[in-house]
């Protein structure tokens, strides 16, 4: 019978020839060692991976040749658990077979590496295997995806050659996929290889441990050993185990810090206080990942920021090349990032999943948050190291780019990291490679020329990471009773390493060993060392066993078996085969005979698992109490038990159901209970149950242990064993019998207080010496508010002065004083004032002050805080005394009237007119009027409506104002109390230390300005033909002319505190001020 065909065309745009061949390769092995000098080579074992098939090549004929047929290649393919397909790029087709557990429909799509679809079909397939050809016209690399609408596979075919003129899937049936090998012309008469198989070559030599190298060859090759002895040691847990065990768990990495898997019992010594331990003797054996409960943890942190989009496609198939290539007891996280990272699946082995979650990746934003990234990804793993669990993580970050977030530093990111084991890949050339080989722990930093590298880096990445894994060492061997604690050293045989790493070091106690017979045995404890041949569990109930091997000679692996799964099923342990969970299916007599075998050692043995025995349980009325005194137990076993036996722990039974016991003697008690009935027996034991006292042991606590006289203190009995009397010293004299007393210390003092606690088995007592500290000289604090404002400022101060003062001498800084607590005061000019207080009692004073504590600023003028000129310009104003100032220079560019007029800004820059204010000259700011020394000037000039030059009297009125009114003015400093405070090393901090303009320069540490009254003078320099004098004078025109051709100023300098009066040259320009009319 003809079976159906079906054939989908797919069109593409070339046809290139392709034929197919069968090719010869030769593989050659030689050795070296970590000097580079030749090894002599024993044998080496040939294992191709794939196929399950391995045999031995000696010396000296140390070659292979593989004989096979390249082409596209064909691949068997579990649509439930996907395998990229790597074929032999030189045949015209491709067999894809399809193993498909059910009756459904399937669908395949053929991707071109542009990521079009070229060809696609659906089919409903029959439960079987499923073969389909595949052909392809061009070169290139293709995705196969496998879909049955709920889960995919996806694959990857390579083609060189093509002689189809279109795409065709063709189904050519149902049948079984077959492997051929092809023989060998060399050393091995057959060995079954096809290209794409994974082969793993391991050279033995004397003198060094054996090592593997795996590859899929394509072409003749010589692969080199490279055989070291020199190895690092990393102790991650030394831990004793009863009944004699000492386990140790280990790292063991090459002077690269690449693991090594390769080492056996035999490669090791282990000493014990300095003797060195019988392998034979002690059971030395070593377990490795597969045989412990080993967990590996893997993270892909995946870069998708907008640059990767051109490579997007080859990091998504590398991704999915590696998770395609997970071992057992290996989960994957993957992440990707640009300006925040994401997480698209969490820990799991499940391929589907994970192949379905890497195709979801899209394009992100241009940003890239790498330190932060790497900073979350980290944190979802810890490595740790336990008797029940080791886990071990491992992240592979790739990435094309700096990080340009700046979220996160990259010694943030290195603090994160720590320990952990770090894979970095920077792609292109836009990276920091300095900043990814930092990153990468420790190593290596994998930087490729093209995307299309990335599968082989992901699957190089694979090998190391479970290379890393089974470089884990898991020793373990039986160590002798004896006291006290005993040295520990672990090192490897001939390590040419001689470091600190070179050894494991540690101690251990060996006081609670005992010794053992050989054999396998189930749910041991140090009270049963070698199990129970009967073990009970309730109905609808669940149990954990676990197994143990004494006298180990190899690692053991264990096999468990139920002989009636209807009522005992198992359930393994996914990590650990040492431990299995029981589920009871029954009904009551029931059982089953669970059988564990160590298959390395040879052991046996079996339980009987018997359902129905009682569940015990029991309850005391009480568990504390004052011998003698009787306690009355009550029974709360389940499942109809008949008999009971109970044991009180003071050597007194009772087989009543709910007995009442006596006790005479203080002591703490276990109390137990074996409840049994014609079906089983069960034990209910209660450690430390029953709690009788006897003589007091007093104690005792107070709320308050140190204040001021009169203190009252709150004394608390903490006394056990129920004392019935109490007498009590406080140690100034006076005692109590109350149980809790409160008592009140009158003098300043220290105290040793006593309690004697009794009862009429006898009494204890305590003395706490130096106990009560009672004190009476005041600390003197207080607060204010407010601590700044305008003129006339009103402030509240509040006295916080502890140890109870009883009189107050407060000093406002401004020559005003107060006897008061909380006074009340008005500062009626600005300034910067300091506060202090001293507060006394009888037992004397304590005072404070607080310097620059209250910061009172000049007062705006009434009715005109600002005012704003005809430009839109809005100036500050301030009042001293009946003037009313600008508080800033003048920046008009128009008189008025709106007339413009000649402005000057400092080099030229407007930035700095709006800094500082224009320069103007004379002729300018009179805008016409006549000189005018009279105050007020009368003359307008620039000023906006409503304001006038002042004149050089009215400049006087000014300071003569300040220097007769504010006690701290002078000549010689008011210049100082006028400026800006921003200046560069300002003493006054904040705002006002500052180099950024406008700011004055630093001359001294005695001429920085205050700004005490609000006026804000800059030092906004001259103009006199070219600019002059910026940040270190100030110059301010009068309305008065000195003569013809000069005219009066007044001149504040960085280098003292005067305010100079000048004439100058009506043509320079200056600063300008307005005075209210």
């Amino acid at each position: 019978m003809k079976r159906p065909i079906l054939i989908v065309l797919c069109l593409m745009l070339t046809n290139i020839s392709l034929f197919a061949q069968k090719n010869l390769i030769t593989l050659t092995f030689s050795g070296v060692n970590s000097n580079n000098q030749t090894v002599s080579i024993d044998s080496v074992l040939v294992e191709n991976v794939t196929q399950a098939h391995g045999e031995t090549i000696y010396h000296p004929n140390l070659s292979i040749t593989l004989e096979y047929e390249a082409g596209i290649g064909e691949k068997y393919v579990d649509i439930f658990k996907g395998s990229l397909v790597y074929p032999n790029p030189f045949h015209d087709f491709s067999i894809i077979s399809v193993n498909n557990p059910e009756k459904q429909e399937v669908s395949i799509s053929v991707i071109d590496i542009g990521g079009r679809v070229i060809c696609e079909t659906g089919i409903i397939l029959n439960k079987g295997i499923h073969d389909f050809l595949l052909k392809t016209p061009n070169p290139g690399s293709y995705s196969i995806i496998i879909s049955n609408g709920k889960q995919k596979s996806v694959l990857k075919a390579i083609s060189l050659r093509g002689n189809s003129s279109k795409t065709t899937l063709e189904y050519i049936g149902q049948g079984t996929l077959k492997i051929t090998g092809n023989k060998s012309t060399s050393s091995i008469t057959s060995f079954p290889y096809q290209q794409g198989d994974v082969l793993q070559f391991t050279g033995y030599t004397q003198g060094y441990p054996n090592i593997s190298i795996t590859d899929s060859p394509t072409n003749t090759k010589n692969y080199k050993f490279e055989f070291s002895q020199f190895f690092r040691l990393s102790e991650q847990l030394v831990e004793t185990e009863t009944p004699c065990f000492v386990n140790i768990m280990f790292q063991v990495t090459d002077e690269n810090h690449v693991g090594v898997d390769n080492l056996t019992t035999e490669n090791f010594i282990v000493k014990e206080d300095n003797q060195l331990v019988s392998p034979t003797e002690a059971f030395i054996y070593i377990n490795k990942m597969e045989s412990i409960p080993y967990r590996m943890k893997t993270v892909l942190l995946l870069d998708n920021s907008a640059s990767t989009t051109p490579n997007l496609q080859e990091i998504r198939n590398a991704a999915i090349s590696f998770v395609n290539n997970i071992v057992d007891k290996q989960e994957v996280a993957i992440f990707t990032f640009s300006d925040e990272i994401t997480l698209l699946i969490d820990f799991t082995d499940n391929m589907n999943d994970l192949v379905s979650s890497i195709e979801s990746i899209q394009p992100g934003y241009p940003s890239t948050d790498l330190y932060g990234s790497i900073i979350e990804a980290v944190s979802i793993w810890d490595d740790f190291y336990s008797i029940d669990l080791i886990q071990q993580g491992f992240l592979i970050t790739l990435t094309d780019g700096d990080d340009t977030q700046g979220s996160y530093t990259l010694n943030q990111a290195l603090g994160a990291i720590g320990n952990k084991r770090v894979y970095m890949i920077g792609l292109g050339n836009e990276i920091n490679p300095d900043a990814l080989e930092e990153l990468a722990n420790p190593g290596p930093f994998f930087n490729p020329n093209q995307a299309n590298e990335l599968v082989e880096i992901f699957d190089k990445i694979q090998n190391d990471i479970v290379i890393f894994g089974n470089s884990f060492y898991w020793l373990n061997y039986m160590s002798p009773k004896r006291e006290d604690s005993h040295s520990l050293n672990l090192e490897v045989i001939d390590n040419e390493n001689t470091g600190n790493d070179s050894f494991i070091s540690s101690n251990f106690y060996a006081g609670d060993f005992y010794s053992v017979y050989s054999g396998v045995y189930i749910n041991t404890s140090d009270e049963f060392p070698y199990g129970n041949d009967t073990i009970l569990i309730s109905d609808n109930d669940t149990m954990q066993l676990k197994a143990v091997t004494y006298w180990a000679y190899e690692a053991p692996v264990y096999e468990w078996e139920t002989s009636n799964p209807e009522i005992i099923e198992i359930l393994y342990d996914e990590l650990d085969d040492s431990k299995i969970s029981i589920y009871e299916h029954g009904n009551s007599q029931e059982y089953s005979i669970i059988t564990l075998s160590d298959i390395t050692n040879s052991y046996t043995n079996s339980v009987y698992i018997i359902i129905g025995s009682p569940d015990t349980d029991f309850i005391a009325e009480s568990t504390i109490g004052n011998a003698p005194t009787t306690i009355v137990f009550t029974d709360l076993s389940t499942n109809n038990p008949t008999n009971w036996l109970w044991n009180f722990g003071d050597d007194e039974t009772s087989n009543e159901q709910n007995p009442e016991h006596p006790y005479e003697a203080p002591g703490i008690y276990t109390v137990s209970l074996t409840a049994s009935n014609s079906y089983g027996v069960d034990q209910e034991t209660k450690i430390d149950y029953i709690t009788i006292t006897g003589i007091p042991v007093a104690d005792f606590e107070v709320d308050l242990i140190a204040g001021n006289a009169p203190l009252l203190v709150n004394f608390s009995d903490l006394s056990i064993n129920n004392p019935t009397n109490w007498n009590w010293d406080f140690g100034d004299g006076e005692t109590s019998n109350e149980q809790s007393p409160e008592h009140t210390y009158e003098n300043a003092g220290i105290y040793t207080v006593s309690l004697t606690a009794s009862n009429s088995y006898g009494s204890n007592q305590e003395i706490k010496i130096d106990y009560i500290i009672v004190t009476g000289i005041p600390e003197a604090d207080f607060e204010a508010n407010p601590t700044e404002g305008n003129v006339p400022l009103l402030v509240s101060f509040s006295d916080l002065s502890i140890n109870n003062p009883t009189s107050w001498q407060w000093d406002f800084g401004d020559g005003n004083t107060s006897n008061e607590q909380n006074p009340i005061h008005i500062y009626e000019f600005a300034g910067l004032y300091p506060v202090s207080l001293t507060a006394s009692n009888s037992y004397g004073s304590g005072d404070i002050t607080k310097i620059d504590f209250i910061t009172v600023s000049a007062q705006p003028c009434p009715g005109t805080p600002t005012v704003t000129d005809i430009d839109g310009n809005v100036y500050n104003t301030i009042l001293v005394g009946e003037q009313c100032w600008m508080a800033e220079n003048l920046n008009t560019t128009n008189d008025a009237n709106g007339n413009s007029i000649d402005r000057l800004c400092y080099d030229n820059s407007d930035i700095r007119c709006e800094q500082y204010g224009g320069l103007y000259s004379w002729y300018t700011l009179m805008n016409g009027a006549e000189s005018s020394n009279t105050n007020p000037s009368g003359v307008q000039g620039i000023c906006p409506d409503g304001w006038h030059m002042p004149s050089i009297s009215e400049w006087d009125e000014m300071t003569d104002f300040l220097i007769n009114n504010y006690s701290w003015v002078y000549e010689t400093n008011i210049a100082n109390k006028l400026k800006s405070c921003r200046q560069e090393n300002s003493p006054l901090g904040g705002e006002c230390n500052t180099n950024e303009h406008p700011f004055w320069q630093q001359y001294n540490s005695q001429t920085y300005g205050t700004d005490d009254f609000g006026f804000r003078g800059l030092a906004g320099g001259v103009y006199y033909g070219q600019f002059s004098g910026i940040n270190s004078i100030g110059i301010w025109w009068s309305a008065t002319e000195a003569s013809f051709s000069t005219a009066c100023r007044r001149y504040f300098s960085h280098y003292d505190g005067y305010i100079e009066e000048y004439t100058i040259e009506k043509t320079w320009g200056q600063s300008v001020r307005c005075v209210k009319d």
